[in-house]
């Protein structure tokens, strides 16, 4: 990449920097909330939680597709769902704290990928995250965890901007943050839509972190990636 004024690179979290050890990884939250509640004295089973969840979620995305709900706000209307209506804020908190645990147990940082962050910060880039997300303290916590937090130069998360990727208003929040124009960034993520077309309809340069099954995937795309990798750390390979 001779010649390019790249300055900055930004990663999304899930899928990306960050992946599951679970095999469904919603489902593994709504067991630890399900157990939870059970404490509680609510028998309700993780499959009616995991049901209600995704249906809130849905009914969110459908009405306001470019806005972030907060986690609460979603596990509130989950329970009202399930029949929970006496001391809700006190229940939603817990089914809050068991989600948390969940996460922070089942997300873990793909091997390699602090190093190749290492690295670049060491050639001189700004380091930034993008992420929708529905709490900023979970994604803060796991970044903390895996002791990335304090290498950023932007943290940009749909929680706390409101506006989810692929809106535009999103990514040039995380620009302003690091004080670099688009064209001299550089996002890379596992979704064409929401990683790579709302990094190229803002002008930036977009890398796709690709599954193992990503040929029909690009035939669908919007737009093209500029570079498809598959492990964090392949990012080194294309950036002098």
């Amino acid at each position: 990449m001779r010649g390019n004024p790249l300055k900055a690179i930004f990663f999304d979290m899930g899928d990306t920097l960050f992946v599951h050890k679970s095999e469904d990884p919603r489902r593994f939250r709504m067991e630890r909330i399900s157990r939870s509640l059970q404490e509680l004295g609510y028998d309700i089973e993780a499959t009616t939680l995991l049901k209600e969840f995704n249906s809130v979620r849905k009914h969110l995305r459908e009405t306001n597709p470019d806005i972030e709900f907060s986690l609460r706000c979603i596990l509130s209307m989950a329970a009202a769902r399930v029949g929970i209506r006496e001391r809700l804020p006190v229940v939603v908190e817990v089914m809050y704290e068991a989600y948390k645990e969940a996460a922070y147990e089942d997300l873990k940082l793909e091997e390699g990928a602090r190093d190749a962050i290492l690295e670049l910060k060491e050639r001189g880039f700004e380091i930034g995250i993008i992420s929708n997300a529905s709490d900023f303290g979970i994604v803060r916590g796991l970044l903390k965890k895996e002791r990335l937090y304090e290498l950023l130069d932007a943290l940009a998360v749909s929680a706390n901007t409101v506006w989810k990727k692929p809106n535009r208003r999103i990514f040039e929040y995380a620009l302003r943050e690091a004080g670099v124009k688009a064209y001299e960034a550089m996002h890379v993520g596992d979704s064409l839509r929401s990683d790579v077309f709302g990094a190229k309809n803002v002008g930036m340069m977009a890398v796709w972190k690709a599954p193992k099954e990503d040929s029909s995937l690009l035939e669908k795309a919007p737009v093209r990636p500029d570079i498809i990798i598959r492990k964090i750390k392949e990012i080194l390979e294309f950036i002098e």
